[in-house]
């Protein structure tokens, strides 16, 4: 990113109030990616989303991971999968943990967003990293209607009575530990979520681990954030 383009995103950033997001729940992305979910981006920052595509369009198509807010806190180890009998054991984890999780009295807030030049792609290792302040005002955008239907629709595949089907999507080759924590290059947009903001987190991953021992390698807490957009440009 040049300075210049740095400049731009602050200046955008700049226009949005500091925004909260609240989890959703425990949630088993494709390809068995471990995040916790939440219900969506407020309108604010989507819209800032969309500037971004009109300021810089020669960036990558948004990825599909950062169309609704996550955070990944485990990824499958190389060369592991998850039988349909311990992704319903997962099902059963995300249904104890859910009240921990979702629990109002703490959503998740960011003051400010980063640009990061990333050394993998987990964030793990960070080259350089672009503050970019949010408004110093509680944000109390609402999430559009359609987005929020969206992000439901998206965890609603996790769901008891579809687990069946959505194995095959939990199944897919790739985006194992070596996906994310071999040495690639490029930048991206994000907000950090520091560990204190997600204090079920641990246990989570605990259960995790007892409900299918081995599986999965866990990212280190101080990568852990919530992907706004890439901004990688496109080849």
């Amino acid at each position: 990113m040049t300075r210049e383009s740095l400049d731009e995103l602050r200046s955008l950033a700049a226009g949005c109030p500091a925004t909260r997001f609240r989890a959703n729940g425990l949630f088993v992305a494709y390809c068995g990616v471990l995040t916790i979910v939440f219900e969506g981006f407020d309108d604010c920052i989507l819209t800032m989303k969309d500037e971004i595509d009109r300021a810089f369009p020669d960036l990558e198509e948004e990825h599909e991971g950062s169309m609704w807010p996550k955070v990944t806190l485990a990824v499958l180890r190389d060369s592991e999968r998850l039988t349909e009998a311990e992704v319903s054991r997962l099902r059963d984890v995300a249904e104890e943990w859910h009240g921990a999780i979702c629990s109002d009295a703490d959503p998740v807030t960011a003051d400010e967003l980063l640009a990061v030049e990333y050394g993998c792609r987990s964030l793990e290792v960070r080259q350089r990293v672009e503050h970019l302040p949010l408004q110093s005002r509680a944000g109390e955008s609402p999430l559009p209607p359609h987005h929020a239907r969206f992000v439901r629709s998206v965890v609603g595949q996790f769901s008891r009575d579809r687990l069946r089907e959505y194995h095959a999507a939990i199944d897919r080759e790739g985006h194992r530990e070596t996906h994310y924590r071999e040495p690639v290059t490029g930048w991206s947009l994000v907000a950090d979520v520091a560990a204190e903001q997600m204090p079920a987190a641990y246990e989570v991953l605990e259960a995790v681990e007892k409900a299918v021992p081995g599986k999965y390698a866990r990212l280190r807490p101080e990568s852990w954030h919530i992907t706004v957009r890439s901004l990688d440009r496109a080849t």
